[in-house]
């Protein structure tokens, strides 16, 4: 077969991956019920403000680029039902990028593709982490060429910064190594140099944006005070954060096993040291140090400062680790495009797929469970909402971290239903994590409805709290079985 005929072939298999990606993961987005977090990005941008939105993100705690990548799309009245849709076409071209451009063997694209990394997860859960995989495989990309294109390099770093605080220190990394090689050249490029400025702009802007308000509460606490009380920790706390990945992405089944008195994670961690040890012996050993310096300089800073958000700030839950396996596929996908040291790309591709291949079997229960089982409450409350209240009705809602689940659905599907806020006496807007509002019990809700809204039938109450009895209070739906992330609802109408 010529090298035109191989070229071909191989372009028309990736099609055909890249085709089964893209079904495989809309199959389960017709299935798939957006998460609370996700229908709070979203209704945040819906609801808000251009203003009002970058005064709220210190309540978020995330940077600005999500929620306005999302904004017009929820401003123009998309349909939260197909919100995931936005995540998949982001993926998407991830996928595509990584098909055709990674310098990676086949078996280790393959793996990519299907694993934590790049599957279920980002394609499916509309969240930031699709946006942050399509950059970081755009500067992966461009890494070889950083200081002729630093415009555009420095760019998506600036962007990486708006996108989430886990990946601060990363892109502080790239701006440091990027600077380094400013302090190389001797004729101090001047587009070199606005690439460096760039980044640190966008810097102290999500630092801006992300600066805690007197006026809100914290729902995270990352004072200097409280993180110089977290510091006084003992070495099992470490332990216990490590041993922690079998709970967000790595399957039971490696990790439990025992051989004798050794376990599973013992094991893995042992495998995992000696491949580092070897990767930093054959650098070592090699006339590698100097190119692979940057490298090692982004990944420390990257995982650094990742690993202080972890122990100390918000320990987050399985979503945050993508961006882990995101930094290390920078970090390999550099290595194989720059280095030409056969030895230092076989210990960092079998480092990759290691820690890649421990995930799918986490993908593979998350996607059975997904297909098969309802993920919370919130969708067929939602619809029984949109079938069965009447035009004009008045949705009252409690502050509860529940309740955007339900009202993003709602205000989609329903644009005639006022959603009203019991605690904040106004039209709901979102959620305010951490707040606390004075315990309103059946009776004063009631109460308290009804001299907002006197004389009107098609008064009806969300809850997210079981056992609310009131003869005002008739109950019209429940969730007839409890589901495993306790989002259950009940709806009640309001009677004179």
């Amino acid at each position: 077969m010529h090298r035109n005929e191989r070229k071909i072939a191989r372009s028309v298999f990736y099609v055909l991956l890249l085709a089964a990606y893209l079904a495989f993961h809309l199959l389960i987005l017709t299935r798939h019920e957006a998460f609370r977090d996700e229908a709070q990005a979203w209704t945040l941008a819906r609801n808000t403000t251009l203003g009002e939105l970058f005064a709220d993100l210190c309540i978020e705690g995330h940077p600005c680029l999500w929620f306005l990548i999302i904004r017009p799309f929820a401003k123009l009245g998309l349909s939260y039902r197909y919100f995931g849709g936005i995540s998949l076409v982001f993926m998407g071209i991830s996928a595509a990028l990584l098909l055709w451009k990674a310098p990676f063997p086949l078996p280790l694209r393959i793996l990519t593709l299907f694993s934590f990394a790049f599957c279920y997860n980002s394609p499916v859960m509309p969240r930031t982490y699709c946006v942050i995989t399509l950059l970081i495989l755009l500067l992966a990309i461009l890494w070889p060429d950083r200081t002729k294109k630093s415009l555009l390099y420095g760019t998506l770093i600036a962007l990486l910064f708006q996108s989430h605080i886990i990946l601060a220190g990363f892109a502080g990394g790239l701006v440091l190594e990027l600077f380094l090689q400013w302090m190389k050249d001797r004729r101090k490029d001047g587009k070199l140099f606005c690439g460096i400025l760039l980044p640190c702009l966008s810097a102290l802007a999500t630092a801006f944006e992300l600066h805690q308000r007197s006026d809100v509460p914290k729902f995270v606490d990352s004072t200097a005070s409280s993180l110089l009380e977290k510091l006084n920790f003992d070495p099992q706390t470490i332990l216990n954060s490590i041993y922690d990945l079998e709970e967000t992405v790595w399957g039971h089944y490696v990790c439990e096993a025992e051989i004798g008195p050794v376990t599973g994670k013992t094991l893995l961690l042992l495998v995992f040291f000696l491949l580092l040890l070897a990767l930093v012996t054959a650098v070592s050993r090699c006339r590698a140090w100097s190119g692979s310096f940057g490298i090692f300089l982004v990944g420390l800073c990257g995982f650094g400062f990742a690993l202080g958000v972890r122990l100390f700030i918000y320990a987050g839950g399985y979503h945050m680790m993508v961006c882990y396996f995101l930094m290390l596929i920078f970090l390999v996908w550099t290595v194989f495009a720059t280095l030409d040291e056969k030895s230092i790309r076989s210990i960092s591709g079998i480092l990759l797929a290691l820690a890649l291949l421990l995930t799918c079997e986490k993908v593979f229960n998350a996607v059975k469970y997904d297909l098969s089982q309802p993920f919370s409450g919130s969708k067929p409350t939602a619809d029984y909402i949109r079938d069965n209240l009447p035009e004009g009705s008045t949705l009252v809602v409690k502050e509860h971290y529940l309740t955007p689940s339900v009202t993003a659905y709602t205000a989609s599907d329903r644009q005639d239903i006022t959603v009203w806020s019991a605690d904040t006496k106004n039209p709901y807007t979102f959620h305010v994590w951490g707040a606390e509002y004075p315990v309103l019990d059946a009776e004063d809700l009631v109460s308290e409805v009804q001299t907002q809204f006197p004389g009107r039938e098609d008064l009806f109450y969300l809850s997210c709290a079981e056992g609310v009895e009131n003869e005002h209070l008739k109950l019209l739906y429940s969730i007839p079985e409890r589901n495993p992330l306790e989002e259950n609802y009940w709806l009640y109408q309001i009677l004179p």
